[in-house]
């Protein structure tokens, strides 16, 4: 019996272990949106109640003729088990997260969690769809889940303004932190904290030297960093004492709306980059991302 109860745990530590692997695809991009072929503002991560790796990105409507292809965007969704290969698997559902064209509003940029047994997602909410991106009001929302696919509406997040958009929230210590773009106060990156998740207090900007979107927070090698989305000036990465004052630039490179995974004690960045011939048009790409001999962080393309 004792041996069985061994060879039980080896195999059941084995495969957990095994199901966590992620490899950078062999050939890129990494996915592109089947239904729009939009696809951008990714983010992964491991998702235990499904075992498989999700995505959650911004699906925009870039097949769409006119004006407004940006906006009336769902979440979507695709999996996978190893990284390698990625399948669609529909958009987020729940209360105002499905019928975005119909009830005039736009849902973009996820930031996606899990934490004891709970996946949390704070999504920009955009009211009204204008033709004109990013001139309007829009909120940060958040919503709970227990399978990463069906959500429950929690609450709007008061933060510095509301026109506050791109949400990534992260664990520095005992306290959580959501790093956002104000973009009443510049196009600035600004933080919050919270002890629960649920109720956030403004603690002020975090990086202000120059106008961009999309923050992301992650550590290596013992490291604080956030990348963040600077258009033509590419992807600025920033480092931190802490992981919430004193951001210094250290590098740049090509990397839309940015985002990082960790797993298998590797790092890996995941960005979306525009079709050259049809600029609507995004696909996603996996690299890693290691430390280079200068000490900045360096993304490698796949061999």
């Amino acid at each position: 019996m004792k041996k069985s109860f061994t060879l039980f745990c080896f195999i059941f530590f084995f495969s957990i272990s095994r199901a966590q692997d992620f490899y950078v695809p062999d050939t890129e991009p990494a996915y592109i949106d089947p239904v729009w072929h939009g696809g951008a503002d990714p983010v992964v991560l491991w998702n235990p109640v499904k075992k498989k790796f999700y995505m959650y990105y911004t699906q925009r409507r870039a097949d769409l003729k006119g004006e407004g292809w940006a906006e009336g965007s769902k979440i979507g969704i695709a999996t996978s088990k190893d990284g390698r290969k990625w399948q669609y698997a529909g958009t987020c559902k729940g209360e105002r997260l499905e019928y975005p064209v119909e009830d005039d509003y736009s849902l973009w940029a996820p930031s996606v969690i899990y934490h004891k047994r709970t996946f949390h997602l704070y999504v920009s909410y955009v009211p009204g769809i204008t033709g004109k991106m990013g001139k309007g009001i829009s909120y940060i929302k958040h919503y709970t889940s227990k399978d990463g696919e069906n959500w429950n509406f929690k609450s709007f997040i008061p933060l510095s303004s509301d026109r506050c958009i791109d949400p990534c929230v992260y664990r520095v210590g005992k306290t959580w932190v959501m790093a956002y773009k104000d973009e009443a106060h510049g196009a600035r990156t600004w933080l919050a904290e919270s002890e629960d998740l649920n109720r956030w207090k403004v603690t002020g900007a975090a990086i202000e030297d120059l106008r961009h979107e999309a923050p992301f927070y992650w550590k290596q090698n013992g490291r604080h960093f956030m990348i963040v989305d600077a258009w033509k000036l590419q992807a600025r990465v920033y480092e931190s004492p802490d992981g919430l004052s004193n951001w210094a630039y250290v590098t740049s490179f090509p990397a839309g709306h940015p985002a990082i995974l960790q797993a298998k004690g590797k790092t890996f960045l995941i960005h979306h980059t525009h079709d050259t011939e049809m600029p609507r048009r995004t696909a996603i790409f996996i690299k890693e991302l290691v430390i280079g001999e200068d000490g900045k962080p360096l993304p490698v393309a796949s061999k």
